[in-house]
């Protein structure tokens, strides 16, 4: 059996996806994070950012629900952390939440050979909530594709009613091994919450000691202050530092050898 159960299904039908477009991404990550300001290595919210904070009821109202493909992704989780804030150039209110595993397989795990270049210990994996003025949700951004941005509508997108009576806030990712990113579930899944395995709590308790152990040394620093970077149709397409070598992996080699095309659908950067 090949790591974490993947099976040869898995293997033909990764191998039926279309080759994205290869080229490198554009280098306005270093430019944007021109304008935040630093507490040591600890990069600060940008001054349209309006109340930051961590109530965790209202966290959980706009949770998401994730279906986990085994056992032993569940026990690699290790909780799911968040936080909420408003901005003054938006008229919606970002709940963005990190999902922590202890470890990112490598893409040869689908092979059997469990190492790679890009596997390592402690893996962290974005879902940004938008909530409309009326309470709603508006859209979802999310790890969509080892950490390309992929969108889910919010009336149309696989969300289901639990928390808040009368909207559908909750919305239902499948989390994808090895890279540990995720997909809208299919239909008549309806996963559940972290809770019943996992940690759930505060990003901002989290902040400063993931950016001290360095644990975003390949992310840019605005995706991860700044959530309404995401917010329009035409924002951010992924996670990275654009002179990573896991932004030009991600694009290049990642997303169409191990991505099948109905994953693929909500990748932003394959609409543009």
């Amino acid at each position: 059996m090949l790591p974490d159960e993947l099976t040869r299904r898995d293997v033909l039908r990764a191998g039926t996806a279309a080759p994205a477009f290869f080229g490198p991404f554009d280098s306005s990550d270093e430019s944007e994070s021109n304008h935040l300001e630093y507490d040591g290595s600890v990069p600060q919210f940008p001054d349209h950012i309006v109340d930051p904070r961590d109530d965790l009821t209202e966290l959980e109202n706009y949770q998401p629900r994730l279906v986990t493909q085994n056992q032993q992704a569940r026990e690699d989780m290790t909780g799911m952390y968040g936080w909420s804030a408003d901005s003054e150039n938006h008229d919606v209110t970002a709940h963005y939440y990190w999902v922590r595993s202890n470890t990112q397989r490598s893409i040869f795990s689908y092979f059997g050979i469990d190492a790679g270049p890009e596997e390592h210990h402690l893996d962290h994996e974005p879902v940004i909530v938008f909530e409309a003025p009326d309470g709603s949700v508006e859209k979802v951004v999310h790890s969509g594709g080892h950490h390309m941005a992929a969108e889910i509508d919010g009336e149309w997108g696989h969300l289901i009613e639990d928390r808040v009576a009368d909207r559908r806030t909750h919305v239902v990712l499948e989390q994808m091994r090895p890279h540990n990113h995720f997909v809208e579930a299919p239909d008549g899944e309806d996963g559940g919450y972290v809770q019943g395995y996992a940690e759930f709590g505060s990003w901002l308790d989290k902040r400063d000691p993931w950016f001290s152990y360095g644990r975003y040394a390949k992310t840019s620093d605005v995706a991860v202050v700044d959530p309404f970077a995401f917010y329009p149709a035409d924002g951010r397409q992924h996670w990275w530092r654009a002179d990573t070598n896991d932004a030009w992996f991600a694009r290049n080699i990642y997303v169409p050898l191990t991505t099948a095309a109905d994953e693929r659908g909500n990748l932003r950067y394959q609409d543009s």
